[in-house]
């Protein structure tokens, strides 16, 4: 089963596309993370509601996590709230 740490650390490799120097992680924009059975769900916060990158960061997120062992399906969510 893969672990809350190791889908950071891939998480860690994901650079917004519209701050390309952080990852989202480093950013605070990974706002919950769950993990049961295979299922990954990601709440992801956009930086602003005008965020043109929102559905593309959505895409390199479950790309991403897709890629791991451990990891059957990914539901990324995008929320524009502060939490």
């Amino acid at each position: 089963m893969v672990s809350e740490d190791e889908i950071i650390d891939k998480l860690k490799e994901i650079r917004d596309p519209s701050v390309s120097t952080e990852n989202l992680f480093e950013l605070g924009l990974v706002r919950l993370i769950n993990i049961e059975n295979g299922r990954v769900s990601v709440l992801v916060r956009a930086i602003n509601q005008h965020c043109p990158s929102g559905f593309k960061i959505i895409e390199m997120v479950r790309e991403k996590l897709l890629q791991m062992d451990g990891v059957d399906e990914v539901d990324v969510k995008l929320t524009f709230e502060s939490i």
